[in-house]
């Protein structure tokens, strides 16, 4: 996440990529498809949390989604990736990749 949005060479390629006939429309090749996004939050779930952005971005996604006829979506944030709200220790990056793996072990099952 780039400032509460997509990063713009992300929403680059959804604008060039996502088009009628592959994302949506007649001969949707993502319709039925499993989705989950792990977006990196640079400072903490309580900051993000406290001013909507976390319900924001949800809503965002699944909207989008919906809208692709996927239903079978999820995001997950990933806090404090830069460590700028709190001192984050080694073992915290750690935890972040771990985290990680397990969302994405989780697809295959």
């Amino acid at each position: 996440m780039w400032w509460f949005g997509f990063p713009a060479i992300m929403k680059g390629f959804l604008d060039r990529v996502w088009q009628n006939g592959l994302a949506y429309g007649l001969g949707s090749t993502l319709k039925g498809k499993k989705f989950r996004y792990l977006a990196l939050v640079g400072g903490s779930q309580e900051g993000f949390v406290k001013y909507g952005w976390e319900k924001n971005m949800t809503d965002y996604f699944k909207g989008m989604m919906s809208y692709l006829e996927v239903e079978d979506t999820k995001i997950d944030f990933l806090y404090n990736t830069l460590g700028l709200e709190d001192s984050v220790s080694e073992q915290h990056y750690k935890d972040l990749f771990k985290q990680a793996r397990t969302i994405v072990n989780d697809l295959n099952q």
